[in-house]
């Protein structure tokens, strides 16, 4: 090899230094994976290609000037005659126009067709007369050619691709379509193998082999390419691309190996699937500097991203997270995946919440969910807050009772009858209702409910608790006596029994806190007087109505049971006047100084008598 090699060699093994160093950055993949193509139709940078290809029915599109210095040998037979001849320099374009397209999403085709141009420094006297390109011998002292080169077709395989890096592999062949009598190409078929390797953090490496074919003067030297390069995200518009790249030469033919770095940018347009792309190129294989070693690059291409985002929100009045390949949404909502890939999402919510449903490019109401990145999608998972309802069952005592309430309430599709937890979403109305068990009354809701009918409703906008309070009956009366006289009088109500304008005054003079009731006021309810059909027993149950604490006297003895009703009480009566052998009347109430609290409000077994007695 020349003594240009060990600079090669130098650069090469810095630069993978510099690449393992920056192979553990955390930074996603430069614009998601979008990407120039290279010369033969993969993505890549300027001049190598990325180790990703296309995804199934995406294509790419290319269209590069490159423009370099080569160091040309003069003619090997002849320079072993007079070794005073002298190597020189050549000017070398290239116009090429790269199609790609994505078979399936681990397979990539390619082809590139090539335009060239040579154009040599004319012979400067005697000992430069000839020299080799492409096999053929120029000995017109000068080489000015231009021409077609092959068509390239190539087959890019992914070998291994994670989310952090990505391997292929591109054997290709180089048709002799170009035109080899200007010396643009060597003549016969051409073949070679690309490995190629990128990762997550912005590196690139290449490594080829390129047979370029066979050739009439002599054997043309057999390539071996390697580059390793970086791009780097300046911000949404704008990529910095850096490339190392050589080729090593087998046989000493007219070839001088060669390494270059280029350094420029991309620039995004408007539709960022498409760029502009333009960089410095500088040989670094030539150290005597007797020739302008400065080239450059340009060129316009198209790539879509074969890596989409898939973003995670959360919404809703309650609280969770999502989870998935390396997605943990509270902190990492974001990721980015290849084309084609799977990922599955779920949904976990947080105590006191709920998974509700997905919206966006994520359905239904399933917590899991898997989805196919075919394109940046962004799923929306909600989540409902959820309150708890607590409704418990109180018993209590009658204060003239020995038995506590009993009952149930009904709500929510339960039947609560102790003490009974449920949860529902965050403003969810529910209807509540108290049935109180046989000989048991309701009494009234307390906490979060309020009131004392037993039908009665709440939203949840908070945890809530309700309190059913149930009371037990009194304790018992004799019973009722079933007599003609009594079933008549059952059969009045308070408004209408009776129609006595006596009893009324009476009545109200009760209700009204009279202290002093003169007997005349006192009705005589005997037949003789015009009375007839009015039963005193009737008089007696309207006024034990109307004041309930009023205890009621039996033969001068209380009763002791203010609690019964004003009906049983009176029975009582007109059962001890059966016993005294009066069987439907009695002949006058009398009462002496009776004296009661306003309206009768008396706590109950302290009212005061009233004397019924036999005339």
């Amino acid at each position: 090899m020349k003594k240009h090699i060990p600079w090669l060699a130098a650069a090469l093994m810095l630069a993978p230094a510099t690449w393992a160093e920056e192979s553990t950055s955390s930074a996603d993949w430069p614009n998601h994976g979008n990407a120039a193509t290279s010369a033969s139709g993969q993505k890549g940078l300027f001049n190598l290609i990325y180790g990703e290809n296309l995804c199934k029915g995406q294509w790419a599109f290319s269209t590069y000037y490159n423009k370099w210095d080569r160091r040309v040998q003069s003619d090997p037979v002849t320079q072993a005659f007079d070794p005073l001849w002298t190597d020189w320099d050549m000017d070398v374009e290239r116009l090429s126009v790269a199609v790609g397209y994505g078979i399936t999403d681990k397979i990539e085709l390619s082809v590139m067709a090539p335009y060239w141009t040579f154009d040599g420094e004319d012979i400067d006297g005697p000992n430069r007369s000839s020299g080799i390109l492409n096999g053929v011998l120029f000995n017109q002292g000068v080489i000015d050619q231009s021409g077609f080169g092959n068509i390239r077709v190539g087959a890019k395989f992914q070998v291994a691709r994670t989310e952090d890096y990505a391997i292929g592999l591109m054997p290709f062949i180089d048709l002799p379509t170009g035109d080899d009598d200007e010396a643009v190409v060597a003549g016969g078929t051409g073949y070679g193998l690309t490995f190629a390797y990128n990762n997550r953090g912005g590196w690139v490496f290449n490594a080829s082999y390129v047979y370029p074919g066979d050739s009439d003067f002599l054997d043309v030297s057999e390539e071996f390419h390697v580059g390793v390069g970086y791009a780097k995200a300046i911000n949404p518009k704008t990529e910095w691309i850096t490339e190392l790249s050589g080729i090593l030469y087998t046989e000493s033919n007219g070839e001088h190996d060669a390494a270059d770095i280029t350094s420029g940018a991309r620039w995004r347009l408007n539709n960022p699937e498409w760029g502009f792309n333009a960089g410095l190129r500088v040989d670094l294989s030539d150290t005597s500097f007797d020739y302008s070693p400065i080239g450059g690059v340009v060129g316009l291409s198209y790539a879509p991203k074969n890596r989409y985002t898939l973003g995670v929100d959360l919404a809703g009045t309650g609280s969770g997270r999502v989870v998935g390949d390396r997605i943990d949404c509270g902190a990492t909502c974001e990721a980015t995946y290849h084309c084609g890939g799977t990922v599955t999402l779920t949904a976990e919510p947080e105590p006191k919440s709920r998974f509700d449903r997905w919206e966006g490019a994520c359905a239904g109401s399933d917590p899991s969910v898997t989805i196919t990145l075919d394109g940046d999608k962004q799923c929306t998972a909600h989540f409902v807050k959820l309150y708890d309802l607590t409704v418990e069952v109180q018993r209590t005592k009658h204060p003239d009772g020995d038995e506590p309430g009993n009952g149930s309430v009904v709500f929510a599709g339960e039947n609560c009858t102790d003490k009974c937890t449920i949860t529902r979403d965050v403003g969810t109305e529910i209807d509540l209702k108290a049935k109180p068990a046989d000989n048991s009354t309701f009494e009234g809701w307390t906490v979060d409910c309020k009131g004392d009918e037993p039908g009665t409703s709440l939203v949840l906008d908070s945890d809530k608790a309700c309190v059913a309070t149930f009371q037990g009956p009194p304790r018992p009366c004799d019973e009722e006596p079933i007599m003609g006289e009594f079933a008549k009088c059952g059969r009045y109500d308070v408004a209408h029994s009776c129609d006595s304008a006596t009893w009324s005054q009476l009545i109200g003079a009760y209700a009204s806190g009279a202290t002093d009731v003169p007997l005349e006021q006192v009705p005589n309810m005997d037949r003789d007087a015009g009375n007839e059909g009015k039963t005193p027993l009737c008089d007696v149950v309207n006024f034990l109505r109307a004041c309930p604490q009023v205890k009621a006297c039996v033969g001068g003895s209380d009763d002791g049971e203010a609690h019964c009703t004003a009906e049983k009480r009176a029975a009582k009566i007109a059962g001890f006047l059966i016993g005294q052998g009066n069987f439907g009347f009695f002949k006058s109430i009398t009462a002496d100084r009776i004296q009661l609290p306003p309206a009768c409000e008396a706590e109950a077994g302290s009212g005061r008598s009233v004397g019924i007695y036999l005339d």
